[in-house]
């Protein structure tokens, strides 16, 4: 009973994390700006672009801001927010991924650092310590390299 308490609260608790604006285009694909870094995709993943204003419980999300994404690799065209994107996950350590936006409420950047895809996100937890370990241990021998998970936010606070 008490684990079926615990998965109901954590399923609340990521749907509430992912509550916004519903993306109403289609995911826009990231282009390669070298052919020789199409030998190094392994794959793509489907984060969402979000932009906001305010911080805190005044932040409210910001619908139809216009951004640039760029990377040394890659590039995307100018897109909207909300909108999902539609990244490499590649075999080596990209570069940061930049990202600008502007709209009526103001404008913002945000640097997207990149991570090795599969990691988990442990709290400070000694079961969430135990875990980041094990998954630590594992996801080391692996080689594929991403700027977010499916369906993960990636946000910039416009000012």
């Amino acid at each position: 009973m008490k684990a079926q308490i615990a998965a109901t609260a954590a399923l609340l608790t990521l749907s509430a994390c992912m509550s916004g604006a519903p993306v109403t285009q289609a995911p826009v694909t990231a282009r390669a700006k070298h052919a020789s870094i199409n030998d190094r995709i392994l794959g793509f993943s489907e984060p969402v672009l979000r932009s906001y204003v305010g911080k805190g419980s005044k932040r409210k999300e910001v619908v139809g801001a216009r951004c640039t994404l760029d990377s040394a690799e890659f590039t995307m065209p100018p897109l909207t927010t909300p909108v999902t994107l539609r990244l490499p996950e590649l075999k080596g350590k990209p570069t940061p991924l930049r990202i600008s936006c502007q709209s009526a409420s103001g404008e913002g950047d945000a640097v997207i650092q990149p991570q090795i895809q599969g990691t988990v996100v442990a709290g400070a937890s000694p079961v969430g310590i135990v875990a980041a370990i094990a998954t630590s241990a594992i996801v080391a021998s692996r080689d594929k390299w991403g700027w977010g998970n499916n369906g993960a936010a990636l946000d910039v606070t416009l000012e």
